[in-house]
């Protein structure tokens, strides 16, 4: 195993070697920015793809200022929420990334980089290796946990709530995760843009493919039909999202052109959870599409289950993991498991869960592993375990300060959207809801 050298506590690998594309157009480091840290230049201007070029982006003033930051081991505001999680004793993402990509075959290669560019003006000559693209927020799902960034269904139901004449739908969606003045500008279909995502595709490694809903991006398709049709896409390895409730067949169709293929399937829980917080999804469909993708075996196609974790399925995820593993025995299908911990917006958040409530999540969770008999299973799926252990310092460090407030915005907004959406968390979490009942803090 290679060892990855400390370059500055705050050093993180993408500034030198990707590019993230929204569809608000604004320039983020990685997909756990936030719209409102997004990379700024010399006047405060946030950079975006309706004003500025995106292949000027790469050596721009601001993300020069990023790179020569990180080197210098300044806290970076723009990285926000790997700062919190190491702050608290756990590892972020941009720990555990840095060390994937340094110990991978590009290693050396992104080492030199930073290196050349300490004496170049914190400037890279060579182009990005990663592009992870959201082109727009086409989707067909409202799941509780997303904003209408990622959802056009979410901002057809905003403007529904700002039109309204009730108060308590407008403050339901008074967070920056939610009020955003959501403009989706068209820069997806200037002809600049393609013209350098067409530039950089020769020398791409990977492409990270997530939305909205992939299946329904048509922009998507464009440039990986491009990527085939030049015999680019056989030295990319392509990470592919979907929430797992379209024709999987166009996924298919395209892994065999690809060096190897990615695929994460965003299933939050199971059966009636999963419905519940990815609304209005059905379950028999989902499962259906599924197994029609674990039944396909090619040697280059790695299937990912990548659950959020989060306060609504914190108490469910035993109940999903048992299903994920019946179907890896039903199948003869070897797959892995990534779980992300929700940490916008805050009101999902587990951290803000009352001390007895994470207990209580814990011993289900602790329950569930001390069933592992399949020693092969904890090989195969050591990353998602180790993610588990992130999970369980999390529910059991100590109760967070005046969570009142986020539980009180957790009620208010789930109890709003349950009548608004006809769905029900009483009936849904009913264990959850006696608990938080009994704690009484969430309640208005």
């Amino acid at each position: 195993m290679k060892k990855v050298p400390e370059i500055s506590p705050t050093f993180c690998v993408y500034p030198w070697m990707e590019v993230i594309l929204m569809p608000h157009s604004k320039f983020l480091l990685c997909c756990l920015g936030t719209w409102h840290n997004a990379v700024k230049d010399e006047k405060g201007r946030d950079y975006n793809l309706v004003e500025d070029r995106l292949e000027d982006y790469w050596n721009s003033w601001g993300l020069r200022q990023v790179r020569k930051k990180m080197l210098a081991g300044e806290k970076l505001k723009e990285c926000y929420w790997c700062n919190y999680y190491e702050e608290q004793g756990r590892r972020s993402l941009r720990q555990i990334h840095t060390k994937e990509w340094l110990e991978s075959k590009y290693g050396k290669e992104i080492l030199e980089r930073v290196e050349k560019s300490r004496v170049n003006g914190y400037r890279i000559e060579e182009q990005p290796l990663y592009l992870d693209l959201n082109f727009n927020n086409s989707c067909n799902l409202k799941c509780r946990m997303c904003g209408p960034t990622s959802s056009s269904k979410i901002e057809q139901e905003q403007k529904q709530f700002k039109n309204s004449s009730n108060p308590n739908l407008i403050r339901a969606i008074d967070s920056d995760h939610f009020k955003i003045d959501n403009k989706f500008f068209n820069w997806y279909k200037n002809k600049d843009v393609w013209k350098t995502l067409y530039k950089w595709a020769p020398g791409l490694k990977k492409l990270y493919i997530t939305g909205g809903e992939p299946l329904l991006v048509n922009e998507n398709w464009k440039l990986i039909d491009y990527l085939k049709a030049k015999g680019y896409s056989k030295n990319i390895d392509l990470t592919f999202n979907t929430n797992c409730t379209q024709n999987p067949d166009k996924i298919i169709d395209t892994f065999k052109n690809f060096h190897s293929v990615e695929v994460r399937f965003s299933v939050d829980g199971y059966k009636e959870v999963n419905e519940y917080i990815r609304h209005p999804s059905k379950w028999e469909e989902i499962e259906y599409n599924v197994i029609k993708m674990l039944k396909y075996q090619r040697e280059n196609i790695s299937l990912y289950f990548a659950p959020v974790i989060q306060v609504y399925n914190i108490f469910d995820l035993p109940r999903l993991l048992k299903w994920i593993d019946e179907l890896q025995g039903s199948y003869s299908r070897s797959f892995a498991l990534l779980s992300n911990i929700c940490v916008e917006p805050e009101i999902m958040n587990i951290d803000i869960l009352p001390e007895n409530i994470k207990k209580k999540a814990l011993s289900k969770i602790e329950k569930y592993e001390s069933s592992f008999e399949n020693q092969d299973f904890k090989q195969k799926n050591s990353l998602f375990l180790q993610s588990f252990i992130q999970v369980k310092k999390a529910l059991k460090r100590e109760e967070k300060p005046g969570i009142e407030k986020y539980l009180k915005k957790f009620q208010q907004y789930t109890f709003l959207l349950d009548r608004y959406r006809g769905n029900s968390f009483e009936k849904t979490f009913s264990e959850l809801n006696t608990l938080l009942d009994k704690d009484g803090r969430w309640k208005n």
